[in-house]
């Protein structure tokens, strides 16, 4: 019978833990879930991702247990990335009632928060489908997936996904579904607060780029060259980002700030001024700038939240920018003339900040 044959279902629920409305309770909201369904044993998984609880509960096995209320199921194995604080829960399930559409319809129903329909449909003689229908909420939207056809009914609100269960075994059911991304008044702060602080990283940039070649135009060397054998960095931090810089490999040299200062002030012969990463805390990249020289080459860099035609995208908001004396061997490494004269660059590092007096007293705590 076809029922029998196999049923893989897997759904991946997408959205911001602010604004998602997957509620398994009052107490818990998640932004991602992920689902398989096994309909010829009744085997479960389900992982939830991002989870945010609303109240100052303590975390229990019992608790999570009862935060699913799958009632066709019985809970055979539960792991969380934390007890105190978990953002992360997987668990095993299992139901004896896999030949009915009940447990599928609850799953859907549970982890989506929204009421769900499923049946099982003959499109012919050798055909069998599972047709799942779900109410479309706010931002919602349905991406890849291996459904025969997604239907989206606009007068009621409603999506229909049709699954083909005719081959055998057969073939998996997947869907991805989400909800839009939205831009909450914190993130529009942080976004706000990002664009002027790379608009200060790229002035910040310069203004090293312009002091490291003064210091060679006037000594023929470049700050600490010949101090060392190996590579000699300078890690750049404001007091309270010290503590970020650690890691640094044994076998570099380390200069600390103000000995590096004492090394620019006597080689320029008059006082320099210091300019800091404005981000307090790291968000994804360094939050202090590196100064690096080995034998005649030197490197400096700066690490930029928003990504540029002329940085080097390394990870989500950590595209990084570099000047070198060097002959540029890759994306994001500029001579420094070569970066001044770039439009894209020029374009950046003249842009008006919103909050240009916030960002200059930073400076004038920290230099």
């Amino acid at each position: 019978m076809n029922i029998f044959r196999k049923v893989l279902i897997v759904i991946l629920a997408l959205s911001t833990p602010i604004i998602t409305t997957a509620k398994l309770n009052p107490t818990f909201t998640f932004s991602e879930c992920f689902l398989k369904y096994n309909t010829m044993n009744g085997e479960t998984e389900i992982i939830l991702y991002n989870l945010r609880f609303t109240d100052e509960t303590r975390m229990s096995e019992d608790r999570f247990k009862d935060m699913f209320d799958l009632t066709e199921f019985e809970i055979k194995d539960l792991a969380y990335d934390s007890l105190e604080a978990p953002t992360a829960i997987r668990v095993l399930a299992q139901t004896k009632n896999f030949m009915r559409n009940t447990p599928v319809q609850q799953l859907f129903s549970n982890l989506l928060n929204t009421e769900a329909e499923v049946d099982l449909g003959s499109g012919g003689p050798m055909e069998m489908k599972m047709n799942v229908l779900i109410a479309m909420q706010k931002d919602m939207y349905v991406a890849d997936n291996n459904a025969l056809q997604v239907l989206h009914n606009e007068k009621d609100n409603k999506i229909l996904l049709e699954f083909d269960l005719s081959d055998f075994p057969s073939k998996p059911l997947e869907v991805v579904i989400g909800w839009k991304e939205k831009e909450t008044l914190a993130e529009k702060m942080d976004k706000d607060y990002q664009h002027d602080a790379d608009i200060f990283r790229l002035r910040h940039l310069k203004y090293y780029g312009e002091l490291i070649e003064e210091y060679h135009k006037k000594t023929g060397k470049y700050p600490l060259q010949g101090d060392s054998e190996a590579q000699h960095y300078v890690l750049l931090a404001a007091p309270h980002q010290k503590k970020y810089t650690q890691g640094t490999p044994e076998q570099f040299k380390v200069t600390d700030v103000e000995n590096f200062r004492a090394v620019l002030k006597e080689g320029l012969d008059r006082d320099i001024e210091f300019k800091f990463d404005p981000q307090k805390v790291p968000v994804g990249a360094p939050n202090f700038y590196i100064y690096m020289i080995e034998e005649e080459s030197f490197f400096f860099a700066v690490h930029l939240y928003n990504g540029r035609s002329f940085t080097n995208p390394l990870d989500k908001h950590y595209n990084k920018l570099e000047i070198t004396n060097e002959e540029p061997n890759r994306r994001g490494l500029w001579k420094l003339d070569a970066l001044l004269n770039d439009k894209d660059f020029q374009a950046a590092v003249n842009e008006k900040p919103l909050k240009e007096e916030f960002f200059l007293d930073l400076e004038e705590q920290y230099k």
